[in-house]
């Protein structure tokens, strides 16, 4: 199966041959892990206003996979070093979301470990992301889609790149929300049971 089409705008900058060419190159150099996305949009940004400073350029992937969406946004001055940056993450998202397929059909349950962590266990956009095991180490009780199990509503955050998710919960039938906590550990916050 190939790619489909990689859609590539710019929002407040031109986007060169160059730059248009080097994006493509980048994508299709991962072309055997996306090969199940159905769609690939990269939107590059220019912030006029903070020329020359760290946040000059922001590139934000988009891929549409089979029951889910990974995204990947960075900002930084060289928009050549954040598509390596952007692409290489997308990559390491998308073989995870690949090796853990069968529990995105449903034909595996979600497990999560509930153990408390240390801090060799911090997750990163650098770190093997592949290899890590989602562990929840906090619960929040508050007062008063789709079902699905904590730790796949951990791996919807992840590709998404956000720092938390609203879900139903598969088992228990009410709505909680994980979130990434600041040192790389993820924390629940469920309903207050009647």
């Amino acid at each position: 199966m190939s790619l489909p089409e990689i859609q590539i705008s710019g929002n407040g900058m031109d986007i060169t041959d160059a730059i248009r060419t080097y994006i493509e190159d980048k994508i299709t150099k991962y072309e055997r892990i996306y090969n199940i996305c159905t769609s690939i949009r990269v939107e590059c940004t220019e912030h006029v206003a903070a020329r020359g400073v760290d946040k000059d350029f922001k590139i934000d992937i988009t891929m549409h996979l089979p029951k889910a969406i990974a995204r990947v946004e960075k900002s930084g001055s060289d928009v050549y070093a954040l598509v390596d940056e952007t692409t290489d993450i997308l990559a390491r998202k998308v073989k995870r979301y690949k090796d853990k397929f069968r529990q995105w059909e449903g034909k595996s349950p979600w497990k999560v470990d509930s153990s408390e962590t240390d801090a060799t266990d911090i997750v990163d956009d650098t770190m093997d992301y592949v290899n890590y095991s989602p562990k929840i180490t906090q619960r929040f009780v508050m007062d008063d889609s789709t079902p699905m199990y904590e730790a796949e509503a951990i791996e919807h955050m992840e590709l998404l790149g956000k720092e938390c998710f609203l879900f139903k919960h598969k088992e228990k039938g009410i709505f909680c929300m994980v979130y990434k906590i600041s040192d790389g550990e993820y924390g629940i916050v469920e309903p207050r049971e009647a």
